[in-house]
C-alpha cells in the first residue's frame, strides 16, 4: 500500500496487519500521515496498492456499506462542522434527502423550532452552543 499527503508520500509499499478485535494505538509525531492512514481507510482519501478491510480488498466494497462499518470521529466536536450556516446545512439535507418530498417549509420550521435555532439560520454551525450543537446533531 502507498500513501501521500498532498506531494509528500507518506507510505510506500507497507504492509501493516491490524489484530481483529484488537485496540491499536497509532502515535507519532504531527505530519507522518496518521489521520491520512484513517481517511484512506474510512474512503475518504486515495491511497495506491491493496487496502483490505476484514479480508475484503476495499475497493470492492460499496461506499454506502463501508461508511455504515467506519468512520471517523474528531476528537474536539466543534472540528466536526463546515464552517457554513444553518440555512445552508439545512439546504444542503434537503438536496441529498432521498426522501426531499418530506422536507417542506412546514417540517423544517418545526424541525428549527424544536431544536431551538429559530433566528441562527445566518449563523455558522460551529458558531452554535455546545448544547446547540448536540440537539443539531441528533
Amino acid at each position: 500500500m502507498g500513501l501521500s499527503n498532498g506531494n509528500q508520500r507518506i507510505l510506500e509499499n507497507t504492509d501493516l496487519v491490524w489484530p481483529k478485535g484488537k485496540i491499536t494505538l497509532i502515535t507519532g509525531p504531527n505530519g507522518i500521515g496518521k489521520s491520512s492512514l484513517l481517511r484512506a481507510m474510512a474512503k475518504l482519501q486515495a491511497y495506491s496498492g491493496d487496502l483490505t478491510y476484514q479480508d475484503v480488498p476495499l475497493h470492492r466494497i460499496k461506499l454506502k456499506h463501508h461508511a455504515r462499518r467506519v468512520g471517523m470521529v474528531f476528537q474536539n466536536a466543534s472540528q466536526q462542522f463546515l464552517n457554513i450556516t444553518v440555512a445552508e446545512e439545512i439546504e444542503q439535507a434537503q438536496q441529498h434527502s432521498h426522501r426531499s418530498d418530506y422536507w417542506t417549509a412546514e417540517v423544517i420550521a418545526d424541525a428549527v423550532e424544536k431544536l431551538n435555532l429559530i433566528g441562527l439560520s445566518h449563523h455558522s454551525v460551529y458558531e452554535l452552543s455546545g448544547g446547540q450543537q448536540k440537539n443539531y446533531k441528533s
